[in-house]
């Protein structure tokens, strides 16, 4: 990738770039969905790509198709279009400083992994169904991001980094009125980024319940 990457900052220097930065992105992960103590989904996903950004007097950007050269080049062309007819609407040319680039290769390790993912929104299902709460929905995503970045300054980073990621409705019927609260709790890691959710989830459902 690296190669192909370095293909298309050296094409757009040709073309009369003054910087190129391309970068390639893949995110894999896991998902499950829970509402009110059942499973609703659980699968695995993917998404990424390549992107180009261009600074030819203005700043042009634009994703590839695919991951082929004709793919990438194409990008390139447009990114640097977009940049050389925004520059005839700046009263300057885009100027960067001058910094020093890195080139580095860096990865976050998983300190405590989440094997059963739906278990552990059930788990937390029972949290806020304990509390009283009479409708609950819980989503979560785990996934890892990977990604290459190359540019015209000779940086050159490489990374890999998990995340996890939750979303909870929690919904109390009143006598007049139905209250809804959200959690949302994520961050580096898998189990490690969600281990505030069970006191979390705790908290916001017995607010939930007292206010409705």
């Amino acid at each position: 990738m690296e190669d192909l990457l370095s293909r298309a900052v050296d094409y757009a220097l040709t073309l009369g770039a003054k910087y190129a930065e391309a970068r390639w992105q893949v995110d894999k992960g896991r998902f499950a969905v829970v509402r009110n103590g059942a499973v609703l989904r659980v699968g695995e996903w993917s998404t990424g790509g390549i992107s180009v950004r261009v600074v030819a007097g203005g700043l042009g950007f634009a994703i590839a198709k695919g991951a082929s050269w004709e793919d990438v080049k194409a990008a390139v062309d447009s990114a640097y279009k977009a940049a050389s007819a925004s520059a005839k609407y700046r009263r300057r040319p885009i100027q960067f400083g001058e910094e020093k680039m890195a080139r580095l290769k860096y990865e976050v390790p998983v300190k405590k992994p989440l094997e059963d993912l739906p278990q552990f929104l059930l788990g937390l299902d029972r949290v806020a169904q304990e509390r009283g709460v009479a409708v609950r929905s819980f989503s979560a995503s785990i996934w890892v991001t990977e990604k290459v970045v190359v540019n015209s300054d000779g940086a050159l980073v490489e990374s890999s980094m998990p995340r996890a990621s939750l979303f909870a409705a929690l919904i109390a019927r009143g006598p007049n009125a139905s209250l809804q609260r959200n959690v949302d709790v994520g961050g580096l890691g898998e189990a490690e980024a969600l281990e505030e959710a069970p006191k979390v989830v705790a908290e916001e459902a017995a607010k939930v319940v007292s206010l409705s």
